[in-house]
């Protein structure tokens, strides 16, 4: 089973501690298949910001995705958790979208089709279990040569001990079982999301 939660970066139950957070969903449709995202925003933030697409895990758009929306409104973002899992996020990187960069966290990394890495114009941020069972080391290591090979822009973080679903209370707290909750690796990785955004919305925010 593997779970990924991504954030592509492109240009109701909000939380209480963002008492101006306003959330939506929203029905939209691919081709004649109706479809509910969530939608979460500051409206005291004025003007022209980042918007953040968050592709949930491959349950549904869940608490934890709408949870990490509302987060990222929090800091100023607009986001947008769409209907939609799986490795989307790398697989539009790898079709050439423009987009300002992507991060995955425990998401499927292999290397399906080597020389889509070309097409990559996206920074990559990759946010990863070192434990995690789902993910082979000739898998990850294909991946990492496929961005390599390519230019891409990218980084790589492992987090000691965590394994699948790192980010998702829901999961548990058993590494045991290939996919656990780890708070460290929660905490560290949504600070490593921040100093990737920071970094690439940088001129975008001066």
């Amino acid at each position: 089973m593997k779970t990924a939660l991504t954030f592509l970066i492109v240009v109701g139950l909000a939380a209480t501690a963002h008492a101006k957070i306003k959330t939506q969903l929203v029905e939209y449709k691919q081709g004649t298949t109706v479809l509910e995202g969530y939608l979460a925003y500051d409206d005291a933030v004025k003007g022209k910001r980042p918007g953040v697409l968050v592709v949930h895990a491959w349950m549904g758009l869940d608490d934890n995705a709408r949870k990490r929306a509302d987060m990222l409104a929090g800091l100023g973002y607009v986001a947008f958790a769409a209907d939609i899992c799986g490795t989307t996020a790398i697989e539009l990187a790898r079709n050439g979208a423009a987009i300002a960069g992507v991060v995955t966290f425990h998401g499927g990394l292999d290397s399906p089709a080597p020389a889509d890495g070309k097409n990559i114009k996206a920074k990559l941020l990759v946010l990863h279990g070192a434990a995690d069972p789902h993910e082979s080391a000739s898998d990850l290591a294909a991946f990492q040569k496929e961005l390599t090979d390519a230019k891409v822009d990218w980084q790589l973080i492992e987090y000691g001990g965590a394994v699948h679903c790192f980010t998702d209370q829901s999961a548990g707290t058993d590494p045991a079982k290939g996919c656990a909750y780890d708070a460290s690796a929660d905490a560290r990785s949504w600070a490593a999301m921040r100093a990737f955004f920071d970094e690439i919305f940088a001129k975008k925010k001066a």
